[in-house]
């Protein structure tokens, strides 16, 4: 399956996209097909990755000391994930499992910094992409805390 770049296209703000930026981003994102109850990152290890959710639903799902599994939240298409062990190269704090069949586009590190050297304006695009899914998690765990 490729890239739906005008999908992309509209989630990362631009307004056009160049031959070149379609080449770039068929050259560094993979497309993953991920049917249910498939693991896409995993609790403990070092995330390698950078995901976006192009369709489909994901759970979030931490293990305890004890080894009990909890759901702590579901999302669906334009969730980003992994973003934290990506970026800061710790362990994911959870796992993110399938919870249907979900298209996913994934970035790993070294593919990520040829776009920041071969094309700063997309990896800024895809950093403020990050961003903004972030001040959407702040947001509303805000709103879960003012509630209680």
């Amino acid at each position: 399956m490729s890239i739906d770049h005008y999908w992309l296209q509209h989630q990362l703000g631009l307004e056009t996209s160049s031959d070149k930026h379609r080449r770039m981003l068929e050259s560094v994102i993979q497309v993953m097909n991920v049917p249910p109850g498939m693991p896409i990152a995993h609790q403990g290890r070092e995330g390698k990755s950078l995901f976006l959710l192009r369709s489909g639903r994901v759970n979030v799902i931490r293990k305890s000391g004890e080894g009990s599994e909890k759901t702590i939240s579901s999302h669906a298409e334009l969730s980003i994930f992994g973003e934290l062990s990506f970026f800061s190269r710790e362990v994911a704090s959870a796992t993110v499992e399938a919870d249907d069949y979900c298209i996913v586009y994934a970035i790993d590190r070294d593919h990520f910094h040829r776009l920041m050297v071969e094309a700063p304006d997309l990896a800024m695009s895809l950093m403020t992409l990050v961003v903004r899914n972030l001040g959407n998690v702040i947001r509303r765990l805000d709103s879960k805390l003012a509630r209680l």
